[in-house]
């Protein structure tokens, strides 16, 4: 009977140290997550977000206006002819 406060202190050191042990793993776990999404966004709200940045970036890079310039002169009278082409498609339907 003289060990029983022994064993028991073992077991009551024991059980802390699983505790602290598993306060760590989930502070760690935190951290990880919180890299992986810092805004703590949920998978719906990510994915909106994403859309967003992709219908942005085509949009920002979708203005012919901007290009004309840059292309060289038989582009442009090809894609005029395939202009013309088409407009005269729509008119046969």
């Amino acid at each position: 009977m003289g060990d029983y406060p022994a064993e028991m202190a073992d077991v009551v050191t024991y059980d802390l140290q699983l505790k602290q042990t598993q306060m760590h793993i989930n502070e760690l776990n935190n951290n990880i997550l919180l890299q992986l999404n810092p805004n703590g966004l949920t998978v719906e709200e990510q994915a909106e977000e994403h859309r967003d940045y992709i219908h942005d970036s085509i949009n920002e890079h979708a203005d012919e206006e901007d290009y004309k310039l840059d292309t060289p002169s038989e582009i442009e009278v090809e894609y005029a002819v395939q202009l013309k082409n088409q407009d005269n498609q729509m008119v046969q339907l």
